[in-house]
């Protein structure tokens, strides 16, 4: 059975493209004018609709997929909606689960309207033939459709496939608009969550998320940052052994070029968190990188600040921690005694036990990686720092030596 005169009402109830990108004006005719004739509209597939029998119904899978993008753009937050629009979608619903049994949200869960991985698939087709690179803020409801179906993908009963999902995905991602950017990594996110290293034995689409990734380690915002690198993680747990070493090597080169120059403490302390697992997963691998040990020392510099170290000493700390645990070789006391310098000057000024004790682990394992010449000389130098007048800082000095005696 044809459905055209059905698909011709329905497409008249979505919002056509904008002449202007959404965010270059907040006026923009196209709501004004879908708002205006979408009752009118909906009703006249309403009438059609009640005509269509359930067979026929569930094997039009262009119309079910332009029901579920409907009633999605109808509820979506958007200044495109109003209460007409969420009246709208109501009876939307009303009807198809009058003919149905289920309300359309369950069409993607169930395969008892129809086959939900296809009406699923024809769904993305539809969005991926708008949203794109030259157009794609051109349809900001579609957008929004776009990221509930994939922020809802675990519910659904359909196949993860990473060529069909990410396209949309990776033009947010790379849009430089901060709204857009995370929209896109969250779907980016939400998508990687459900693959399986398989999933990409087809070729070698991870390539281009990766690189889509890799361009966002230097983005500035806070928020982008954190997804980013949450992103990033996931992929990379996805990846096949040689092109996961490669790539982590990659990556963490980047994070330490981006440590040496970032400014915000909230941006260090995601870098820092996000390279302590880093280390963890590329392990000895990491000892190759010299800047490393400076960045530890800058950073730990800065940390005399209470205010700076409040935010950031506990992912330095955890992050050396790590470092020495996979790398403790490469140290050696003639090339690396700054860092603990800057650990003992920290120690001076910081009150926090639980950060204190850290401290003091981290020292003494730094001490009994040198020689038993350097050993003997550090001691002596702290057996003099008693001299100082300050007795906080002389029991301080008292557990470090009470830990080299344990």
């Amino acid at each position: 059975m044809e459905f055209k005169t059905h698909l011709d009402y329905l497409n008249k109830c979505f919002i056509h493209k904008l002449r202007k990108n959404y965010d270059e004006t907040t006026d923009h005719q196209e709501f004004i004018l879908r708002n205006k004739n979408l009752e009118h509209n909906f009703d006249n597939f309403v009438k059609l609709l009640y005509d269509i029998s359930n067979d026929d119904l569930q094997q039009c899978n262009e119309l079910l997929s332009s029901i579920v993008i409907l009633e999605k753009e109808l509820t979506c937050e958007g200044s495109w909606n109003n209460e007409m629009s969420q009246e709208i979608a109501k009876k939307l619903n009303h009807v198809f689960e009058s003919k149905t049994k289920l309300p359309i949200d369950m069409v993607l869960r169930k395969n008892k309207v129809c086959k939900s991985e296809e009406v699923f698939d024809k769904c993305l087709e539809n969005l991926h033939m708008k949203l794109t690179s030259e157009d794609f803020k051109k349809y900001p409801a579609q957008v929004e459709v776009y990221c509930s179906l994939i922020l809802n993908l675990k519910n659904y009963n359909v196949s993860v496939i990473p060529s069909k999902l990410f396209p949309a995905s990776i033009l947010l991602i790379e849009d430089y608009l901060i709204d857009n950017k995370i929209k896109g990594l969250k779907c980016c996110l939400a998508i990687l969550k459900l693959l399986k290293p398989e999933d990409f034995d087809g070729g070698n689409y991870y390539d281009v998320i990766y690189m889509t990734l890799k361009k966002n380690l230097n983005e500035k915002d806070i928020d982008v940052t954190k997804l980013n690198n949450s992103c990033m993680l996931a992929l990379l747990e996805l990846l096949p052994e040689k092109p996961k070493r490669d790539k982590l090597d990659e990556v963490y080169l980047d994070t330490l070029e981006a440590l040496l120059i970032e400014g915000n403490l909230e941006r260090k302390a995601c870098c820092f968190n996000f390279t302590t697992t880093l280390i963890k997963w590329h392990k000895d691998n990491c000892a190759n990188r010299s800047s490393f040990i400076h960045i530890i020392c800058d950073n730990l510099g800065i940390c005399t600040n209470d205010t700076v170290y409040s935010i950031i000493l506990k992912p330095v700390l955890e992050c050396l921690e790590t470092w020495i645990e996979f790398n403790w070789p490469v140290w050696r006391l003639e090339n690396d005694y700054k860092v603990l310098c800057a650990l003992l000057k920290v120690l001076y000024i910081c009150k926090d036990d639980e950060l204190n004790q850290q401290m003091y682990k981290i020292i003494v394992t730094l001490i009994c990686l040198c020689t038993i010449d350097e050993q003997k000389l550090i001691i002596n130098q702290l057996n003099e720092a008693q001299e100082i007048q300050c007795n906080n800082f002389k029991d301080k000095i008292e557990n470090i030596k009470a830990f080299l005696n344990s």
